[in-house]
C-alpha cells in the first residue's frame, strides 16, 4: 500500500522523457500486430513492453493508462516482496522504498519493472521447483522478453537449475530426465528468442553504431568496473545541477576512476560471500554479472538503470540462496540494510527532485503548440531523438530533418543522417517557403538568436519566442523560434 501511494504521487509529479516516450509512441501509431514490429524493427529491445503499450494504447490514447499499468505492476512486486522475501520486515520494506523498484522502474515507465515482476515471481516458486518447473520455465521465458539484460538474468537462472539438477540432494535430481527437458528447452528457446530479436534489431541500429568506443587502458576499465559500484550505491553527486543519472563516485574528482574500481570490485566480494556455500548461484550470479559487465565494457556504457542491473541480479539470487536454506543472520540483514537504506535515501532526492523540477519540457511544450496562436504551424524537432517526446501530447507528427520526414517515433535505421544547425534553419526556411506560411522550429539546445528577439536568415526572419529551462533531462530543455517566409 505505501509502495502504491509513493508510486503514485511520484508518476502523478512525472514527466515523461524520450526512453518512456518512444516504446508509447511506437505502440500507439502502430496499427497492427505486424505493424508493430516494423516500427520497433531499430529499437534493440525484446518485443513484451511494446505489445503491452500496443495493446493499452488502443484503449486510449492518454499516456497516462501506461503509468497506472506500471504501478500495478509495481505494487505486485511489492506484494510478492512482503509476502515471499525471506528476510526481516524491514529489509523487505526498504528493498520495495529503494531507488530502483520505485524511482526507476516505477515512476519512470520503461520495461525494467516487468522484469524485476518476473524474476520475483521466479524467486517465489524457486523453492517448489521439482513441482513448478514448467511454471518456472514460462517465467524465464517471459523474462528474456522485457529486456536483453532479462534474457541474461534468465540465462544465468537456467545455468543454477542446470547444475542444481547435478546434486543428488537436489529436488530436481529426482526428476526424470524428460520432465526436466521440455522446460529446459522452453526456457532456452524464450532466451534465444529475445535475445536474437534484440540482436536483429541492433544490427539495423546503423545510426547508433560507433556511439562507445572502448579505449583499453586504465581509463576505460576503471570507468567499466566503477558501473558496479555504482549499481549498488545509486546516490547522486550532490554537486551535479543534473542530479539524475549522476553518482556520488564523481564528487571526487581525479581520484574517482581508483576509487570506482575499488568500489566495483569490492561489489563482487560482498555480493559473493553471503552466496558461498550455494556454487550454483555463486557461478549463476558471475556468469550473469560478466554478460551484463561485457555489454558496460565494449558495446554500451549505458547509465545509473543500466548499472543497476547486477545488483537487482544479486537481490534476486540472494533471496533464493536464503530462502533454499543458505545461513543468514541478523548481520548479514544489517549489512543490506545499511546498503538498501542509502538507496531509500538516493530515491527521496529523486523524488523530491521530480517533484520540484520538471523532469522534461516536452509536455509544456506540445501544450503550447496546441494553443490556437501555434495550433496550425507545422512543427520541426532537433535534434530528433530529444524533440521525440514532443509527439506524445501533439495532434499532428514533428518533421524529423535527421530522418527527412513527419513522424512520431524514431527510426534508427541508415535512413537517419546527423544534421547541423545551419542545415536544419535552411530546411525549416524551405518549408516556409513551400507552405507559404509560419513554421515553427523546435532545438532543443539555444541558439544565436535572444529570446524576443529575430534575425533576417536567407530571406526569411527568424524569431526567438518561447524557451523552456530548468528540466532534470538535460538535453529536453527546449528553444523555440518562429520561421517567417519573407515576400521577394
Amino acid at each position: 500500500m505505501i509502495v502504491g501511494l509513493v508510486g503514485l504521487i511520484g508518476a502523478s509529479n512525472h514527466e515523461l522523457w524520450r526512453d518512456e516516450a518512444e516504446p508509447w509512441l511506437i505502440g500507439r501509431d502502430s496499427a497492427t500486430p505486424a505493424d508493430l514490429l516494423v516500427s520497433m524493427s531499430t529499437q534493440g529491445h525484446p518485443a513484451l513492453w511494446y505489445s503491452i503499450t500496443w495493446t493499452l494504447s488502443k484503449i486510449t490514447h492518454d499516456p497516462w493508462i501506461m503509468q497506472g499499468f506500471n504501478l500495478l505492476l509495481a505494487a505486485t512486486m511489492a506484494w510478492l516482496v512482503g509476502r515471499h522475501a525471506p528476510f526481516p520486515r524491514w529489509v523487505r520494506v526498504l528493498f520495495c522504498l529503494s531507488y530502483y523498484p520505485i524511482f526507476e522502474f516505477t515512476v519512470l515507465n520503461r520495461a525494467y519493472m516487468s522484469q524485476l515482476l518476473l524474476a520475483t515471481a521466479v524467486c517465489v516458486l524457486w523453492t517448489r521447483r521439482d513441482k513448478m518447473l514448467w511454471w518456472i520455465a514460462l517465467l524465464l521465458a517471459l523474462l528474456s522478453q522485457t529486456i536483453v539484460y532479462g534474457a541474461i538474468m534468465a540465462s544465468g537462472l537456467v545455468l543454477a537449475l542446470s547444475l542444481l539438477s547435478l546434486n543428488r540432494e537436489d529436488p530436481l535430481a529426482r526428476l526424470p530426465l524428460s520432465a526436466k527437458l521440455g522446460p529446459l528447452a522452453l526456457a532456452l528457446a524464450g532466451i534465444g528468442g529475445g535475445a536474437g530479436y534484440a540482436y536483429w534489431q541492433a544490427k539495423r541500429m546503423v545510426a547508433h553504431l560507433g556511439t562507445y568506443e572502448p579505449t583499453y587502458d586504465f581509463e576505460w576499465i576503471a570507468a567499466a568496473v566503477s558501473t558496479l559500484m555504482r549499481g549498488a550505491l545509486p546516490l547522486p553527486d550532490p554537486g551535479s545541477p543534473d542530479v539524475w543519472n549522476t553518482n556520488i563516485v564523481d564528487a571526487l574528482g581525479a581520484g574517482a576512476p581508483l576509487a570506482g574500481l575499488l568500489g566495483g570490485l569490492g561489489f563482487v566480494g560482498l555480493a559473493v560471500w553471503p552466496l558461498r556455500r550455494s556454487l550454483p548461484l555463486v557461478v549463476a550470479f558471475l556468469f550473469a554479472t560478466g554478460a551484463m559487465f561485457t555489454i558496460t565494457a565494449v558495446m554500451w556504457h549505458g547509465q545509473q538503470r543500466h548499472h543497476a542491473q547486477p545488483f537487482v541480479f544479486w537481490w534476486i539470487v540472494l533471496w533464493i540462496a536464503v530462502a533454499s536454506g543458505v545461513r543468514w543472520t541478523s548481520r548479514h540483514s544489517q549489512v543490506l540494510g545499511v546498503l538498501l537504506a542509502l538507496h531509500c535515501v538516493a530515491a527521496a532526492w529523486l523524488l523530491a527532485t521530480d517533484a520540484r523540477r520538471p523532469f522534461s519540457h516536452a509536455r509544456n511544450v506540445a501544450a503550447l503548440l496546441e494553443t490556437d496562436e501555434w495550433r496550425e504551424h507545422p512543427v520541426i524537432g532537433h535534434v530528433d531523438f530529444a524533440t521525440e517526446p514532443i509527439a506524445v501530447w501533439l495532434d499532428r507528427p514533428l518533421y524529423y530533418v535527421e530522418q527527412r520526414r513527419f513522424g512520431t517515433f524514431m527510426d534508427w535505421s541508415f535512413k537517419r543522417k546527423d544534421a547541423t544547425t545551419d542545415f536544419v534553419i535552411r530546411d525549416a526556411i524551405r518549408m516556409a517557403r513551400d507552405e507559404g506560411r509560419e513554421v515553427m522550429l523546435v532545438l532543443n539546445y539555444g541558439g544565436n538568436v535572444e529570446l524576443g528577439h529575430e534575425m533576417a536568415v536567407d530571406g526569411a526572419v527568424m524569431r526567438h519566442t518561447h524557451r523552456f529551462e530548468g528540466a532534470i533531462v538535460p538535453d529536453e530543455n527546449y528553444y523555440l523560434y518562429v520561421i517567417s517566409p519573407v515576400d521577394p
